[in-house]
C-alpha cells in the first residue's frame, strides 16, 4: 500500500513522466528517502551513516535508493533498503567493501529475482558494480555486469530501454547535485517550525474537511469512512499475512493506518476533485488500488459500501 506520505514523496521527487526532478539537493533527497523507508531508529541510523560516506559513494547509494522508489516496486524497494542498511553497517567503508555489498546483492538477484517486477533497481545495482569494478580492477565484478545485462534482456525485454533512460537521468541528476541543495535545502521557508504550525492549524480545526467536501460536492463523513476502509483493507492485503480486509468492522483501522492518514487523503481527494485535474484524480485512484474510473463513478462508489472492494466488477463497468 502506498501511504499518503509515500504519495507525497513521489510527488516531491518525480515529474509526471516519472523522472527525478532537476535541481534537487542531496540533503533534501536523503531526507525524503529516509522518510520513505521509515522513521524507526534503525532507519535514521542508516540515513546518518549513508550521509557520512564519501561523495561518490553516497551518490551511488542514493541513486540505487531513488531508482527503487521510482519503480514503485515493493521487491525492489526491499532490496534497496537492505543494501543501504548493510553499507551503513560496514565498519570499514572502503570502496572494495562497498563493492562487496553490491556484488552480494547482484549475486542474489541472479539466483532469485521473482520478487522484483521492475528493472530499475537491477540497472542501478549493475551500474554501481561496473563503476566500482573498473576502479578496483575486479574481474568478477565486470563478469557480473554482463550476467546482469543478460538477466535484464531476458526478464525485461520491453521495459529495459525506458528504465535505462530513467536510471541514467537519476544518476546524472544526483551526480550534479550538491550537498546543501540550494536555499533552505529545498524545504519551504520556515522549515520544521512552519510544518508544525500547519499541523497545529489542522489539529485545531476539526471541521477542516467540511468546507472542502462541500466544494467537492461529496459527503465528508462518507468519504472519511470510505478512505479509512480502503487504506486499512489495502494495508492488510499488503501485509505478510495477506489477511482478507473484507472482514474489517465499521471504523476498524489496520495497524499503521492513522487518523492523520485518513484526513490527509480526504483533503487530497477533495483538492483533486475541486481542481478538475483528471491526472491528479487518477493518481489518487491508483493509490487506493481501484481500477480507473470517472469522478462520478468514484462518488457513487463512496456512497455504496457494496462496491467498496469490487475491483473486477468496476473494471467491467468502466470498460
Amino acid at each position: 500500500m502506498k501511504t499518503l506520505s509515500e504519495f507525497n514523496i513521489y510527488e516531491d521527487l518525480f515529474t509526471e513522466d516519472n523522472m527525478l526532478k532537476e535541481g534537487i539537493g542531496l540533503g533534501k533527497l536523503g531526507k525524503k528517502i529516509a522518510s520513505f523507508f521509515g522513521g524507526k531508529s534503525k532507519d535514521k541510523k542508516t540515513s546518518e551513516e549513508i550521509n557520512k560516506l564519501d561523495a561518490d559513494d553516497k551518490k551511488n547509494v542514493l541513486s540505487t535508493q531513488t531508482a527503487a522508489i521510482q519503480s514503485k516496486d515493493k521487491g525492489s524497494i526491499e532490496v534497496a533498503k537492505k543494501l543501504s542498511e548493510q553499507i551503513a553497517g560496514l565498519k570499514d567503508k572502503e570502496p572494495s567493501n562497498i563493492l562487496g555489498i553490491y556484488m552480494a546483492h547482484g549475486e542474489s538477484i541472479l539466483r532469485n529475482n521473482d520478487d522484483i517486477n521492475e528493472p530499475n533497481v537491477i540497472i542501478s545495482i549493475r551500474d554501481s558494480i561496473k563503476k566500482y569494478g573498473l576502479d578496483e580492477k575486479n574481474k568478477k565484478a565486470i563478469e557480473m555486469v554482463d550476467e546482469l545485462n543478460e538477466l535484464l534482456d531476458e526478464k525485461f525485454p520491453k521495459k529495459k530501454k525506458k528504465a535505462e533512460q530513467q536510471v541514467e537521468q537519476i544518476e546524472q541528476t544526483i551526480d550534479g547535485a550538491n550537498d546543501e541543495g540550494g536555499e533552505n535545502n529545498g524545504e519551504p521557508t520556515g522549515g520544521e517550525n512552519a510544518t508544525e504550525e500547519v499541523a497545529d492549524v489542522i489539529s485545531d480545526n476539526k471541521d477542516i474537511l467540511a468546507p472542502l467536501a462541500k466544494a467537492a460536492d461529496i459527503d465528508g463523513n462518507q468519504l472519511k469512512e470510505f478512505v479509512a476502509y480502503k487504506l486499512s483493507y489495502n494495508a492488510l492485503k499488503d501485509s505478510k499475512s495477506k489477511k482478507d480486509g473484507s472482514q474489517l468492522k465499521r471504523n476498524q483501522l489496520a495497524e499503521g493506518v492513522t487518523d492523520d492518514d485518513i484526513l490527509g487523503m480526504c483533503i487530497v481527494i477533495c483538492g483533486a476533485i475541486i481542481s478538475g485535474n483528471p491526472k491528479r484524480f487518477n493518481r489518487i485512484v491508483e493509490i487506493l488500488k481501484f481500477e480507473k474510473m470517472t469522478l462520478e463513478e468514484f462518488k457513487e462508489i463512496v456512497k455504496d459500501k457494496e462496491k467498496w472492494n469490487l475491483n473486477k466488477q468496476m473494471k467491467k463497468d468502466t470498460e
